[in-house]
């Protein structure tokens, strides 16, 4: 798998799914146990998983993450990323 996300990304996520399969679901569990012992509501940006810009600009192969922000502008994120394919 690792070679066919290599010569066709296209045809590699049809099949094994999204190269950041693995953080994703890391990451949602891991926000779904926060929204419950604490309330999000007040989360200034896009409660969930986002896609990283260095995934986005070709930097990294894998860059997803949670992040929150407060009213008064402090932020926390955890991101899962990788240099490259594994």
């Amino acid at each position: 798998m690792q070679r066919l996300r290599v010569v066709s990304p296209a045809i590699a996520t049809r099949l094994g799914g999204p190269k950041d399969a693995q953080g994703r679901e890391f990451l949602e569990e891991f926000y779904d146990r926060i929204a419950m012992d604490f309330d999000v509501s007040g989360n200034r940006l896009k409660n969930g998983v986002k896609t990283g810009g260095h995934m986005i600009d070709g930097t990294k192969y894998v860059d997803a993450y949670v992040s929150y922000k407060t009213a008064t502008g402090k932020n926390l994120s955890l991101g899962w990323s990788s240099r490259a394919i594994e």
